[in-house]
């Protein structure tokens, strides 16, 4: 016997599983670090400290009033990452870097 998934495309087909929720833990958009907690988590991440003790500086500071997990702290640790290469990928800023200083590739 062979199964398949299908996915159905219909609008009658969309219907979720489970009613709205607004546990922070769930949904990454609740967890967002705003003002002065993003300020304070950009600081512990440019300080180079691992994100088990970032986690745990944010949870104990009276800044961040929801459950924050590892991939808050290290999406963040890309999106400024991100930044500081200006939207390029690493190796994409590499390649701009030695250009600029004169590689030839």
């Amino acid at each position: 016997m062979d199964l398949y998934l299908q996915h159905r495309l219909g609008a009658q087909f969309r219907t979720h599983n489970h009613g709205p929720t607004t546990n922070p833990g769930v949904h990454y958009q609740h967890r967002w670090l705003r003002g002065p907690a993003l300020e304070h988590a950009k600081a512990l991440v440019a300080a180079r400290l691992e994100v088990k003790d970032i986690i745990s500086i944010l949870s104990a500071s009276e800044y961040v009033d929801v459950p924050l997990i590892a991939s808050d702290i290290t999406n963040l640790i890309q999106k400024l990452q991100a930044l500081e290469l200006n939207s390029n990928t690493s190796i994409d800023a590499l390649k701009v870097t030695m250009h600029k200083q004169g590689w030839i590739f």
